[in-house]
């Protein structure tokens, strides 16, 4: 009978674990945000995660292309995107989470060029490389006094402005860190504008039409304010060396 009783217990104590609600969550990668590598998966889908699990939740999360996860998304057939910036356009499909991380898109310059970003007028005449495709500000995009080279990586403009091809590459300050630490290039070649052509919140979002999207949104707020309190949001920031 105390046998009995022991496996009994175990049973009791392992079951919310077992039958743990699962979560899907799909996107592109986009180090060091989406690795789409077990070992290091990424900063957001490792705060998503300790989030929902904070909450007794799991994460399932898989890589699929952008537009096909936003797709995916949007129709309930996977239920979050873990890191996407919030626009009026995609506000009338998804639903928001509370911010948890900024991406500031600053100006790269050559670490000895003295130039400082204060505003579109200050870029005249500059030579400006450019990810097609990447969410740059519309005000950005329409100006017409310096020239948009449009490169098809990060990495490929950060070695044209090393060169002098280009003078200034834009990006997201964090994705640029990392891209250099994981590179050949050393980040003393550079220096980042101190002011941002802007700043984007980044958030989880669900489909608005997605019977469970109040109930995950405040699901993942709550753990999300739960391990920025214990300490482990910030272990997931200082593991990828951004801050």
């Amino acid at each position: 009978m105390k046998y009995v009783c022991c496996i009994l217990a175990s049973w009791l104590v392992l079951t919310p674990f077992a039958t743990a609600e699962v979560i899907t969550a799909a996107q592109g990668t986009w180090p060091p945000f989406i690795n789409g590598n077990a070992k290091q998966p990424g900063i957001a889908v490792e705060i998503v995660t300790a989030a929902y699990r904070n909450q007794g939740y799991e994460l399932q999360f898989e890589t699929l292309p952008w537009l096909r996860a936003l797709k995916s998304v949007q129709k309930n057939r996977i239920d979050i995107i873990p890191a996407i910036w919030f626009t009026e356009k995609r506000a009338k499909q998804f639903s928001y989470s509370h911010s948890f991380l900024d991406n500031e898109v600053v100006f790269i310059k050559r670490h000895n060029d003295p130039y400082e970003y204060s505003g579109l007028e200050s870029l005249t005449g500059k030579k400006v490389g450019i990810i097609k495709g990447y969410g740059y500000d519309n005000t950005f995009l329409t100006a017409t006094n310096f020239e948009k080279i449009d490169g098809y990586s990060l990495l490929v403009n950060l070695k044209q402005l090393r060169s002098h091809r280009i003078d200034l590459a834009l990006a997201d300050k964090i994705v640029a860190q990392y891209t250099m630490q994981k590179s050949e290039l050393s980040l003393t070649n550079f220096a980042f504008s101190s002011t941002p052509l802007s700043t984007y919140p980044l958030h989880i979002a669900i489909g608005q039409t997605n019977p469970n999207a109040k109930r995950y949104l405040d699901i993942f707020n709550k753990g999300l304010d739960e391990i920025k309190r214990n300490g482990q949001f910030e272990k997931i920031v200082k593991k990828y060396s951004i801050h």
